[in-house]
């Protein structure tokens, strides 16, 4: 029996390759602005969005691709890529806020793109800070979902003591725990 496609508790078999790439690419829109504004800046590189499927990798939602001018070292623009494999809670309202919290999560890389301008500087930066930071700024978008619950909040709580240069994904707990504080993330 292929036990890929069995759903987890929670989840019907709903995937991603019935979302409407419009739908998305408002998403990207809404996220562009949101971040610009909050950013003080615009993001200049342009955006696209694409489907591909990657069944080994059914609870990633999407990712972000920088396109890179003829050198290969300067970002000219940013692909958002949605994995039409990625698994859908049941849920409509829950599965809203992951596809915004997946989405606006890639968009804030796209920014850190333009803002470090070069594929060096981009993969020099620590993981807890390139996807720790962007982590956040989807669930701060989105207003939250369920993404963080069952993968980042336990990594963050329950690995005391572990450094933050060390952390990754989970690190948006600290971002959080800055936004609750207060402190200006934007």
């Amino acid at each position: 029996a292929d036990l890929s496609r069995v759903p987890a508790a929670g989840m019907l078999p709903a995937y991603a390759r019935d979302i409407d790439v419009r739908a998305v690419q408002q998403i990207v829109e809404e996220a562009r602005t949101r971040f610009g504004q909050e950013l003080g800046t615009s993001l200049g590189l342009p955006i696209t969005v694409a489907q591909e499927s990657w069944p080994l990798a059914p609870f990633t939602g999407a990712e972000a691709r920088g396109v890179f001018d003829p050198t290969g070292h300067y970002y000219t623009a940013c692909q958002i890529v949605i994995n039409s494999e990625f698994r859908q809670a049941a849920d409509p309202a829950i599965a809203t806020a992951d596809l915004r919290s997946a989405v606006s999560h890639e968009v804030f890389h796209c920014f850190q793109y333009q803002i470090l301008g070069t594929s060096t500087r981009y993969d020099q930066l620590p993981m807890w800070l390139k996807e720790g930071s962007a982590a956040w700024a989807g669930e701060y978008f989105s207003g939250g979902s369920s993404i963080p619950n069952a993968r980042w909040w336990p990594q963050w709580l329950n690995v005391s003591g572990q450094q933050l240069w060390h952390r990754s994904y989970d690190a948006f707990g600290f971002f959080w725990t800055l936004h609750d504080l207060g402190v200006p993330i934007m």
